[in-house]
């Protein structure tokens, strides 16, 4: 991956590292200096120090540190790097960067237990084990609800996890309703809410083992979390066991999240946006994102980019695009989208349309309300031929050919292959690897001294007669620091 403020030659940085165990405990020192009786650095450190080396304890800054302070901030801390931990596992789960560790019901289990305890008049302790059981208990029932269902397996996952999770929202309300509106229903809304004020060393010997088991393994595995990301398909290519993978982190991301909202209630916002916050530092590769989560290609050379940049979906860092002998920014949406018709290479759509449904999507730039399609005067395609065998390439070739000579439509198209630009573009605009570019006819720009300076090989342009028709084929001979061929 490409080196970053954090990252050289595929590891974190030695500060990166310093930062990530430095900041967590910075944060918790501030933490202990505020509150109702605000505390100086040095008295936090000294009272932390003395009770840790030297046994002293009985003082007042005693009693606000380590008996209050200091438990809620071990909760809170344990919690966070947790909670944080099961969300990227979630989301790399389910490719839906929305998901958020109670995906599959865990939080409304876990909220139906505790009720149920407090109704029964349990102690916090008793409380924690029961919310932990029925938070378990509920994944558990979403797992058997989409067992057996091989095709599209993590969709039926979701949908059970939001059945059971309605399912016993539907539980805790009725609890509610026949709580007493005196003591157990105020009891129960406060624990629902969240809070680490119950904390204390024998709520986070209880809970902190599954939340930390739970997190090791995820922090181990994580680089297969990177697959399980893929598509089925890619995934079942990779050579691992997809389904039992899949189970593991599913558990151990459940038992992270059971054990979190068991502790402290519902804490909802964390799991979903601290993974995103260490996406924007270290990429999305989790073998990174995983560790800073706990604490906080070059495919191409710009060939895409520029196709954006022209059409005006990115903007130029200098120079502009001109259509019909106007800005293109100075041009409505409706004014850009009905001259041209833009095809990138890859869709992200979560249903799937026919080639003719994508067509008419397309056409509703300059459709009025009763209008029928027409013919575009511009057409944009992002390397239309990439992933197509022979036959297809063909195809679309002669489809793209057909639609320029005959109909008049100016096509602009993206490419990897510049045998396929010979075959049909009559005007060439290349990029090189040094940021360079060269425009004109495209036999001019497609030659042998030109394809070898830009792309560092050595090539040669054949050309032969082929049932009347010219054609030219550019091969690839060597590498241009290779000597001979």
């Amino acid at each position: 991956m490409k080196n970053s403020f954090w990252i050289r030659k595929n590891h974190f940085i030695l500060a990166a590292v310093i930062c990530m165990i430095l900041l967590p405990v910075a944060a918790a020192l501030i933490c202990m200096c505020i509150g109702r009786m605000s505390l100086p650095v040095q008295e936090v450190i000294r009272t932390l120090a003395g009770a840790l080396f030297h046994g002293k304890t009985g003082s007042q800054n005693y009693s606000i540190i380590m008996n209050l302070g200091l438990p809620r901030i071990l909760m809170a801390v344990i919690i966070g790097a947790g909670l944080t931990c099961a969300g990227d596992t979630f989301q790399a789960l389910f490719s839906n960067p929305l998901a958020t560790p109670d995906i599959l019901g865990v939080s409304s289990g876990t909220c139906v237990g505790a009720i149920l305890a407090i109704l029964m008049s349990r102690s916090i302790l008793e409380t924690q084990l029961i919310a932990l059981v029925f938070s378990l208990a509920s994944v558990w029932i979403t797992l058997r609800l989409a067992r057996n269902r091989e095709s599209q397996s993590i969709v039926f996952l979701v949908l059970a996890g939001v059945i059971i999770s309605s399912l016993f929202d539907a539980v805790g309300s009725l609890l509610k309703y026949t709580a007493d509106p005196m003591n157990e229903l105020p009891e129960t809304t406060y624990w629902l809410m969240g809070s680490f004020t119950s904390a204390s060393y024998k709520e986070i010997l209880i809970g902190s083992p599954l939340i930390l088991i739970g997190t090791l393994i995820i922090y181990l595995l994580r680089f297969r979390l990177n697959i399980l990301s893929l598509s089925e398909d890619e995934a079942k290519a990779s050579g691992i066991d997809l389904k039992k993978t899949r189970l593991i982190f599913i558990l151990a991301a459940t038992m992270i999240t059971a054990s979190c909202v068991s502790m402290c209630g519902q804490v909802g916002w964390g799991g979903l946006l601290i993974p995103h916050c260490a996406r924007m530092l270290t990429g999305s590769n989790n073998h990174f994102v995983i560790p800073v989560s706990i604490s906080l290609g070059p495919n191409g050379i710009g060939k895409t980019t520029l196709l954006k940049c022209m059409v005006g979906l990115l903007k130029w860092k200098s120079g502009r695009s001109i259509l019909d002998g106007r800005d293109i920014d100075t041009l409505s949406s409706r004014q850009i989208w009905s001259r041209i018709s833009y095809i990138p290479q890859s869709h992200g759509f979560a249903f799937s349309f026919t080639g003719l449904e994508m067509v008419m999507l397309g056409r509703s730039a300059h459709l009025g309300v009763f209008e029928q399609p027409g013919s575009k005067e511009l057409m944009i395609l992002d390397e239309p031929e990439t992933g197509l065998d022979f036959h297809n390439q063909i195809l679309i070739l002669d489809m793209i050919e057909r639609l320029s000579h005959d109909e008049g439509i100016c096509a602009v198209m993206n490419t990897h292959y510049p045998t396929n630009a010979l075959s049909v573009s009559d005007y060439a605009f290349m990029l090189n690897n040094e940021g360079g570019f060269l425009y004109g006819p495209t036999g001019e720009v497609l030659n042998e001294e030109n394809i070898s300076r830009s792309f560092e090989v050595h090539v040669a342009v054949n050309e032969f007669q082929y049932r009347g028709k010219t054609v030219k084929s550019i091969v690839p001979i060597s590498l241009a620091e290779e000597k001979g061929g």
